[in-house]
Order: structure tokens, then sequence, then C-alpha cells
């Protein structure tokens, strides 16, 4: 009795019950933020794009908020696509905004081809007034977030605007 009592135990065994329960992954959120020169541009009530950008999505309690739900990766761009620290949103927009460039698709490609691949709920959020020096195509973009699954948030910051661009040339008179 006392060795079938002991196969049975055996053969039940002791045994630890694997947690079912897995360390929740935040999905990546890219977020790129337009600072060329344009983002300068006051477009209501004397704020810059940037400000503006600055105030509805990039302010500490919205940036906090996001990384409950995303692991969170500030980036900026111009004419080369850089980390963005959270300080430097702190400081002026003035000195942020300064480059001389907007390569956005460009910028936009290189986020996409960095998120991992295959990440559920991974997203890029786009903050830009929309100029690229380079006018290139959206489409190749737009066919590298599709072939990834990643969806592209696009907050346009600012309106159409015409600044003048003037600029006064000394022409030396030649005699006839």
């Amino acid at each position: 009795v006392a060795m079938i009592a002991a196969v049975t135990i055996l053969l039940l065994g002791p045994s630890r019950a694997q947690s079912t329960r897995r360390e929740k992954s935040r999905p990546a959120l890219s977020v790129l933020v337009d600072t060329s020169e344009s983002m300068r541009t006051e477009d209501d009530a004397g704020v810059s794009r940037l400000e503006a950008a600055r105030r509805a999505w990039l302010s500490p309690e919205r940036l906090t908020a996001m990384t409950q739900d995303f692991a969170l990766e500030l980036n900026q761009f111009d004419d080369a696509v850089r980390p963005l620290p959270r300080e430097r949103l702190a400081g002026p927009m003035t000195e942020l905004a300064n480059g001389r460039f907007t390569y956005l698709m460009d910028a936009v490609n290189d986020r996409l081809s960095r998120i991992a691949t295959g990440q559920q709920g991974a997203a890029l959020l786009l903050l830009s007034d929309g100029r690229d020096t380079n006018d290139s195509a959206p489409q190749a973009a737009a066919a590298l977030a599709r072939a990834r699954d990643l969806p592209i948030y696009s907050v346009l910051v600012g309106r159409d605007s015409f600044v003048s661009d003037v600029a006064v040339l000394g022409v030396p008179m030649q005699d006839y």
C-alpha cells in the first residue's frame, strides 16, 4: 500500500502551476516632431506652430498619459532624425526649431523602418506643418506603413501662409 501511495504521489507529482499572467508589454509609439524653421511661423494669436504642437500634444501631462499605454519614443526632424529629450520641450521653442530643411518623407520612412515588425498596436504620430523641402511623394511611406501594418497619425500644425520672399540686389549699371 505504501508503494502504491508513493507511485501515485510521484505520478500526480508535486508540481508548480505556471503563471498564465504575462507582463503586459506596451506597443511602441514613435512621435516625430518637425523642428524646421517653418515651425516658427506664428499662425494664431502670436503662437508659433511648434508652440501650438507643444501645448496640444507635447505637454508633460499629455506625454505622461501617453506613456501609460505606449513605449514612447520622441524624435525631432529637419534635415535628419534625432532623439528629442523631454527637457528640450521645456525650453524656448525658437531654439528647438532651427532646421534649415525639412525632409519629411525621409523622416517618416526612417521611423517606420525602425519600429519592430509585428508589434501589435505600434504607431507613428507625426506633428508637422506638412512642408517637405524635397517635395517627396508620400506613396512610398504609405506603402511601407501598410506593409508593416503601422498606422500613421498625422497632426497638421498651422495653416496656409504666404510669406513674401524679398531680396534686394545691387546691380551695377553699364555705360553704353
